[in-house]
C-alpha cells in the first residue's frame, strides 16, 4: 500500500472510531438507569404522568410507564396533574426503571412508601392503561373498575384517549349529553370505529383503538361481520 492511499484512509478510520466511541457513550448513559431503581426527590410535576426527579445532583425527567394521563388541554388534564403533584411533589420516591424513551425520559414504575403511583392514577380515573405499551393485568383491571364506577374522567362517556387527542382526533363518544335531533341519533347514523385488522368495532376513545381509528357506521360494521367491543360497548349507544 503506497503512502498516498494510507493517508486517504486514516481520516475515515478516525471518523469511524469517533462514531463508535460516541455510540458507546450514549449506550452507557442509557444503561445507567435501565433495570435500576432511582431514588430521589420530586422537584417538578409537568403533567399527569411526567415529573422531574432530583437524584443527588442530577435531574431526570421521569414518565410513568404503562399509563397515559389526559393532556393538560383535555378535560381532567389539570386535575390529573394536580393529583400527581399532591401525591409526590416534594417527596422522595423510588422509580423502578424499565427503559428510556426517544425524548430521553426515564420510563418506570413509581413508588411512594410502597404505594404504586401508576396504579393509583388509573384507579382514580385520572389516567388510561396505555395498552399499546403495557400488558399489565393490574392496570387493565384498574381501568375497567374505574370505568364501571365512573370515577374521574369516566364520568364523561365522551372521554377521548390522550393518544387520539394528540393526533387531533377529538370526536367524543356518543352519549346523551352529545346527542342532537332524534333522527340523527339512530344507530346507523352514529360514528363508530375499527382498526385496520381488528374484528370488533368501538366507540371513539376506546383504548383498543390504540393509534388508529377508521370511522364507519353501525350498518357498515354489521355488514363487515364485526363484533361489538366488550370494553366500550358500542351497542349500548343504540
Amino acid at each position: 500500500m503506497d503512502k498516498k492511499r494510507l493517508w486517504i484512509q486514516k481520516p475515515a478510520m478516525r471518523l469511524k472510531t469517533i462514531c463508535l466511541w460516541g455510540y458507546l457513550l450514549a449506550l452507557c448513559l442509557s444503561l445507567e438507569v435501565r433495570g435500576d431503581v432511582l431514588v430521589g426527590k420530586v422537584v417538578k410535576v409537568a403533567d399527569g404522568d411526567t415529573f422531574t426527579l432530583l437524584e443527588g445532583q442530577t435531574q431526570r425527567k421521569v414518565r410513568l410507564q404503562g399509563i397515559d394521563a389526559p393532556e393538560l388541554g383535555q378535560p381532567f388534564g389539570q386535575k390529573a396533574r394536580k393529583a400527581l403533584s399532591s401525591m409526590i411533589f416534594g417527596k422522595t420516591v423510588h422509580v423502578k426503571t424499565e427503559e428510556m424513551d426517544r425524548y430521553q425520559r426515564v420510563l418506570g414504575q413509581v413508588y411512594l412508601k410502597g404505594a404504586w403511583i401508576n396504579l393509583q392514577l388509573v384507579e382514580q380515573g385520572l389516567a388510561w392503561h396505555y395498552l399499546s405499551y403495557s400488558k399489565d393485568k393490574d392496570l387493565a383491571r384498574a381501568e375497567e373498575v374505574a370505568r364501571s364506577k365512573e370515577r374521574g374522567l369516566w364520568v364523561d362517556d365522551g372521554a377521548v384517549s390522550p393518544w387520539l387527542w394528540r393526533q387531533g382526533k377529538r370526536i367524543p363518544m356518543a352519549s346523551s349529553s352529545h346527542l342532537g335531533h332524534a333522527e340523527d341519533n339512530k344507530p346507523d347514523s352514529l360514528s363508530f370505529y375499527r382498526t385496520t385488522h381488528g374484528k370488533r368495532f368501538h366507540l371513539a376513545g376506546c383504548r383498543y383503538l390504540r393509534n388508529e381509528a377508521i370511522e364507519l357506521t353501525m350498518l357498515a360494521a354489521r355488514e363487515s361481520g364485526l363484533m361489538a367491543c366488550r370494553v366500550c360497548q358500542p351497542n349500548s349507544s343504540q
